[in-house]
């Protein structure tokens, strides 16, 4: 067990959860305890147990984000100050992510692939 844990949501109006089964799955191989929250997650369940869990990383999974602005501010405002407190990683990924967001998202990493995922992992092994 590496002590490392993962926090892994769909954000709000998200219903695919496939890449959080896969990155739980990865995670506990690894050895992660892992906190899947699944899919449709509101900001403020998300917050609660990034508040309860203090996970390492917080991984946020959205594809489709209709609301783009009420996403930009819930990461920005509301999600990565909590996740910073506990000491996490905040990970926001989806397809055309970068793309789309990169430049106004403050998350830690903004991802469009499980690499930027396992980069994280081995970051925090170097780190133990």
């Amino acid at each position: 067990m590496t002590g490392a844990s993962a926090l892994l949501a769909c954000y709000e109006g998200q219903s695919h959860d496939i890449v959080l089964q896969c990155i739980a799955s990865y995670l506990a191989v690894k050895g992660w305890k892992v906190y899947n929250l699944g899919q449709n997650t509101p900001t403020k369940s998300l917050v609660g147990a990034i508040k309860r869990y203090k996970p390492t990383i917080v991984v946020l999974a959205a594809l489709l984000v209709e609301n783009e602005r009420k996403f930009v501010r819930d990461v920005n405002q509301t999600i990565l100050r909590p996740a910073h407190r506990v000491g996490a990683k905040l990970v926001i990924g989806g397809a055309k992510m970068k793309t789309k967001f990169g430049g106004r998202l403050k998350a830690d990493v903004v991802s469009e692939s499980m690499r930027d995922v396992e980069g994280v992992i081995i970051s925090h092994r170097k780190h133990l």
